[in-house]
């Protein structure tokens, strides 16, 4: 085994078995923590509200989201959009929703029992109707906890039925998108003017995870072939086993902090998977090079000898990356957060699981100096000899 002469001399397959091991408990602990908690799904996944507002001036973006945080839209997220004076606010779920949740804090407070049966935004002018139910004074319940910075004057009236009452509003914008721009207004101190406000169903959202789940297993699938058809098929098990592997642990790290998961997070998922497998590739190819050159030594050798030949590299690829990541985490912004999170983690499992994961699934399914030997065509010996 000098063919090739390494810088490091690590055992790194002597303990196989007990990463293999503390593998199989990290996945088991990503399964349960999915089942149990599940992803928080972003508003890409779920649908939502975005709103397009302009200021006088540039704005801190920390200032608007801490604004919408505490009007209690859910998962908000506030992006530069084009300029620093104009903002692409996004949060789950509708404008009517924030609006069912603040009536209903008022009616826990000034009725319990009454309740929120429905609102309806209709077209042209916004007019919301609330049919409250559950009280004996249904009217003067409703006066008493519509908040008149949000609904301005109302018109209570009777719906008919005994015990319900109707709430009319009209005013030049929704009124719960009206009130966030006010607050918005004394945060900043600049005028602030909604220039567009539109609404992603959750459909949109069921569509592009079914999407998601589509691309990894067509991504898994193209690397099984690529890797079945460059090296061997066992080479080709033990690739696609790290990508699992990989994915299933980054996707777990999320469930478990319920991180906020959406599209940019995908995208660095689809990343890792392409990072992992390089590096993969890179060892796989010198493990098949060694088994062919080398010629003593068991696989379990050769496959350490190999590792300790890239070793060097992978130290300076892994690192160099996480620098670039790392400044993007602290410095990038709120934006791309779950993006640079997921890589970072991406990276470090990645490079162990190709050590520790597709190594001992080629060693496990034994792999041998035979399996890379072209096949002997039949009757070759009767071609060689001269007529």
């Amino acid at each position: 085994m000098s063919e090739k002469q390494s810088t490091f001399n690590i055992d790194f397959m002597g303990q196989r078995r007990l990463f293999a091991g503390l593998s199989v408990v990290l996945m088991l602990v990503s399964v349960i923590a999915l089942i149990t908690k599940g992803l928080n799904l972003g508003l890409d996944f779920t649908g939502g509200t975005q709103l397009r507002v302009a200021f006088e001036n540039s704005v801190n973006l920390d200032d608007v989201r801490a604004v919408v945080e505490e009007e209690g839209f859910a998962s908000p997220q506030a992006v530069y959009y084009g300029s620093e004076s104009e903002v692409l606010i996004r949060f789950q779920g509708s404008l009517e929703d924030v609006a069912v949740a603040q009536i209903n804090a008022e009616l826990a407070e000034q009725a319990p029992g009454a309740q929120v049966e429905n609102i309806v935004r209709e077209t042209g002018v916004y007019q919301t109707r609330v049919v409250i139910s559950g009280v004996d004074d249904p009217r003067g319940v409703a006066e008493a906890v519509f908040p008149p910075r949000i609904y301005g004057a109302v018109d209570t009236r009777s719906a008919g039925e005994e015990g319900t009452a109707f709430l009319l509003t009209a005013n030049a914008t929704d009124p719960v998108a009206d009130a966030l721009l006010q607050e918005l207004e004394k945060a900043t101190g600049q005028q602030a003017d909604l220039q567009d406000l539109s609404f992603v169903g959750s459909q949109v959202g069921d569509e592009l995870a079914d999407n998601s789940v589509i691309g990894l297993l067509v991504a898994f699938a193209c690397v099984m072939l690529y890797v079945a058809l460059r090296f061997q098929y066992k080479f080709s098990v033990g690739a696609v086993a790290a990508l699992i592997h990989d994915v299933l642990l980054v996707v777990g790290l999320f469930s478990i902090f319920q991180w906020q998961v959406d599209l940019t997070v995908f995208a660095a998922i689809l990343a890792v998977i392409g990072y992992s497998i390089n590096d993969t590739i890179v060892i796989f190819d010198r493990v098949r090079e060694n088994l062919r050159k080398v010629r003593k030594g068991t696989p379990e050798e050769i496959i350490n000898l190999s590792i300790n030949q890239t070793f060097e590299r992978t130290l300076i690829t892994s690192f160099t990356t996480l620098l670039v990541l790392l400044a993007l985490f602290f410095f990038g912004g709120e934006t791309i957060r779950g993006f640079s999170v997921a890589l970072i983690a991406g990276i470090l499992v990645g490079t162990y699981s190709t050590y520790y994961m597709a190594n001992n699934i080629i060693l496990a399914m034994n792999i041998s100096k035979e399996d890379l030997m072209a096949p002997v065509k039949e009757g070759a010996e009767f071609e060689e000899t001269p007529p």
